[in-house]
């Protein structure tokens, strides 16, 4: 099976053709068959697979992007072929399509030489990419749908920035030297947890690493009452900020990652 990765996907596609025969319910199996048809050039088998990947597992993100990578390529060569269509017979329809699907209409102009091509729906709703394919909603397209490693990066210089942040400016300072030091060890120790916690999520995904950030951002937010220095206002708000960032990133990541099977959590590094 290493030989699809190797980008053998002709080998790769006799091995997952194997794999099925043993278990014809091994989702990643679907799915990296799927990959090795687009490599070869055999979409409609490939979306054929997709769909049976999704059916096991209709969260399983590798699957879903292939699909709709496949399903934007395929809209795109049906335009082009619309518009050479139209080209050829003038004054044509270079398609129509039944009721309740997207009508692609092409218009030779001949004062212009251009052919516009428009598009018309018979039905009730407009086009969409559920049109084509009967499963896929709006709601697969959000940017913050999946965990990305750019939440990772962000957790970790949150982390940093609550390390440096007792010496961030418009502070009062008017804290007794013995509970100062006391409040920067522990802004300190946050600090270090909540960039260590970011760091193992970009490497070992697991859900306790957001759980325990959610809990460290609310102690770094009650810190002052703890610690006795809401007397100053501008570190208290400072707190308030970082800590309610980091709560908010944690509870993102553990919703994002809730449903994830432990492959899915070990292929977020990938």
């Amino acid at each position: 099976m290493i030989r699809l990765f190797q980008g053998d996907n002709k080998g790769g596609l006799a091995d997952y053709d194997k794999a099925l025969q043993y278990d014809p319910l091994d989702v990643y199996s679907w799915n990296n068959r799927a990959q090795a048809k687009v490599g070869l050039g055999d979409k409609k088998d490939a979306i054929a697979d997709f769909r049976k990947a999704l059916e096991l597992r209709p969260d399983h993100g590798s699957a879903r992007e292939g699909m709709q990578r496949l399903v934007a390529r395929e809209g795109a060569g049906r335009l082009r072929r619309i518009i050479r269509r139209a080209e050829e017979n003038p004054g044509r329809s270079a398609l129509r399509a039944g009721r309740g699907r997207p009508n692609f209409r092409a218009r030779h102009t001949p004062r212009s030489g251009r052919t516009v091509v428009g598009l018309e729906c018979r039905g009730s709703r407009l086009p969409t990419y559920a049109s084509f394919q009967g499963r896929f909603t709006m709601s697969d397209f959000r940017f913050f749908s999946r965990h990305r490693p750019w939440e990772d990066w962000f957790g970790m210089l949150l982390g940093v920035l609550i390390v440096v942040s007792p010496w961030f400016p418009f502070q009062t300072h008017d804290i007794v030297d013995n509970e100062r030091s006391i409040m920067i060890l522990n802004t300190f120790v946050i600090g270090m947890l909540v960039f260590g916690l970011a760091q193992l999520e970009y490497v070992a995904l697991q859900r306790w690493e957001e759980v325990g950030a959610i809990v460290l951002g609310c102690w770094l937010i009650a810190s002052p009452f703890l610690f006795g220095y809401s007397g100053d206002t501008m570190l208290q708000i400072w707190h308030a900020v970082l800590g309610g960032l980091v709560v908010l990133l944690g509870a993102l990541q553990l919703w994002q990652d809730w449903g994830l099977s432990d492959q899915d959590l070990a292929n977020h590094a990938q």
